[in-house]
This record gives C-alpha cells, structure tokens and sequence, in this order.
C-alpha cells in the first residue's frame, strides 16, 4: 500500500467508495524488470492495454436530420449544391429545398 495516512485513507474512501473498494484489492506489481541493452521489450509484456489501431472516431451523426440546401448555397457561393446534396442524402440526411 503507498505511504500514506489511514486519516486521509479513510476521507478518501468517504469521497469515493470506488477507491476503498480498489484499494483493498490493489496489489503492488513490484520492480520493473529492465531490458537488456541492444533488446526490444516484449510486446505481451509491457503491463499496458492494447492501443486501437486505425481511426476509431464514429462518423458524425446529424443532429436534426434535415440539410438545407438554401442555406448551404448561401454560405457557400458557387460551389455546386447538387453535388452537396447528393452529398448529405449519402449521410441519411433529409434535403429541404
């Protein structure tokens, strides 16, 4: 257990009593075991949770489902609102004229 009061052990299990729960279970892992010079430490080794790969930010969703084609025509002066159009049904967007 970290060197710390049993006061202040205790006013921060009366905070969260997450903590107390986890502290009661936590368990020191002890020294870290250095790897040899020259050597890559071993991927199923490192204590860490596996990273994502790739980009695993969910697409935008619309909020209110309807694209207007007046107003995007307004903000952006020629440039083809067709082509947006088409662009916002792909995205499940309804289209108001």
């Amino acid at each position: 257990m970290p060197n710390i009061s049993d006061t202040a052990e205790q006013q921060l299990a009366a905070l969260d009593p997450t903590y107390a729960q986890a502290m009661k279970t936590w368990q020191p892992r002890g020294p870290a075991t250095p790897t040899p010079a020259g050597q890559q430490p071993s991927q199923g080794n490192t204590g860490a949770a596996p990273q994502p790969q790739g980009n695993t930010r969910a697409a935008p969703q619309p909020q209110t489902h309807i694209w207007s084609k007046s107003l995007w025509q307004q903000a952006h002066p020629g440039q083809d609102v067709n082509a947006a159009a088409a662009a916002a049904r792909a995205q499940n967007f309804q289209v108001a004229d």
